[in-house]
């Protein structure tokens, strides 16, 4: 074990046990005050969870120690390297392999037609360049929380596990929307959504500027995990549901101010049970090669879509489905008939095999980086992303074809 390591853990110990001692003279002080209120947007009951207690206050500590590292960056002028044109071009010259296809001839049928070619913008480089990588620090704590949660809970509490895939305005060039930058035309899926937020009042320019690039009423993200990619997804939405199956994780999604259910089955989740053919967008980013059921899922979330609404799918190339906890030795129960031989072939099958027998016609799809927080060894860890923008089919025009499973 490497000796930052081994000091981080004695470290966060320390800390620990210092935590504890002034709780303990605090509460004794003030029996009466059960919470400990750790910032103006969140409190703990210590009673609840005393390890919690301590690693928020862990992060909260960490959190003012990256506004002082960020002061200091600024000051010594560091920070705009963010915004500098060489360094902008060099991460757009390294990442430019993950948006293109190389040979977009080996597509079947017309499904060439449906590609969106998105680049590499100046918000996927603020992600690369400004989120906070792991550190001895954060690693000492994902050590201690992992006595008693599971790596993703803890992951979640402590305000890791961020991921990126496209931009806002990525996501409007896929849903074939205008940009932030482009005219205000609209498409016939939207205009009556926009008229909504049109009656919805508002301050002044600015305010109205920003409300009239909002496109869809309601969005229901399924697997937000700790809710950075529902972050670029939320501008184009008044409201925003995501859903989790780890506690960490709703944690950190309430801590972004993001309305979210601990659910591990849609079927039989409760609070969404009023909700069914509601949603303008279903969105499920990278995770059915994460689940015991992919087909049961995608047809579960089907019944969430409004008439006239869209799935946006996020899968990860090649497509390796590993079940961290269930299914049969961490592989799913139910196998979904893809071609991995390459990309073009990959997207084919995907839409061929999966998507049009289940009753999804594919509307858009492009290729991105997913790209994940780094560590001491490397700034980023990439892997290669495509997403799908679906619309339900009419019945008459579904297919009847099963799939191989």
């Amino acid at each position: 074990m490497k000796l930052s390591f081994l000091f981080s853990i004695i470290l966060c110990i320390i800390f620990s046990n210092f935590l504890w001692w002034s709780f303990y003279n605090n509460n004794n002080n003030n029996s009466s005050d059960n919470n400990i209120i750790i910032d103006n947007s969140s409190s703990i009951s210590f009673s609840d969870n005393k390890l919690l207690y301590i690693v928020e206050n862990t992060v909260y500590l960490l959190d003012r120690m990256r506004s002082l590292r960020n002061l200091a960056m600024e000051l010594m002028k560091e920070d705009n390297r963010a915004s500098s044109p060489a360094l902008f071009n060099k991460l757009k010259r390294e990442y430019s392999k993950y948006y293109h296809i190389k040979h977009p001839e080996n597509f079947k049928y017309d499904h060439a037609s449906r590609f969106v070619q998105t680049s590499f913008d100046q918000e996927t480089c603020q992600f690369i360049i400004k989120t906070p990588r792991w550190n001895a620090v954060t690693s000492g704590l994902n050590w201690l929380m992992m006595w008693y949660y599971t790596k993703t809970d803890s992951m979640g509490y402590i305000g890791m596990g961020n991921m990126f895939i496209l931009s806002t305005d990525q996501y409007r060039l896929l849903f074939r929307q205008p940009s932030s930058t482009s005219s205000p035309l609209l498409t016939s899926n939207t205009e009556n959504n926009n008229n909504d937020n049109n009656n919805d009042g508002g301050g002044g320019g600015g305010d109205s500027s920003i409300k009239s690039l909002v496109r869809y009423s309601s969005l229901l993200d399924v697997g937000s995990g700790c809710g950075a990619t529902t972050q670029q997804l939320q501008p184009m939405f008044k409201e925003v549901v995501a859903t989790e199956a780890s506690s960490g994780m709703i944690y950190s999604l309430k801590k972004k101010g993001i309305t979210a259910i601990y659910c591990t089955d849609l079927e039989g989740c409760k609070e969404l049970e009023d909700r069914r053919n509601s949603f303008d967008v279903v969105s499920c980013l990278n995770v059915l090669d994460r689940c015991e059921r992919p087909i049961t899922l995608l047809q579960q979330m089907k019944q969430f879509i409004k008439p006239g609404g869209r799935l946006l799918l996020a899968v990860v190339y090649p497509f390796k489905p590993y079940v961290e906890f269930g299914g049969n030795n961490n592989k799913p129960f139910e196998k979904l008939n893809i071609n991995n031989n390459s990309i073009e072939e990959y997207i084919s099958s995907m839409i061929s095999n999966v998507f049009e027998p289940i009753g999804f016609k594919t509307e858009s799809f492009t290729k991105a980086p997913y790209i994940s927080e780094g560590d001491k060894y490397y700034d980023n860890y990439v892997l290669v992303d495509t997403l799908f923008v679906l619309s339900v089919m009419p019945e008459n025009e579904q297919s009847n074809s099963t799939i191989n499973q």
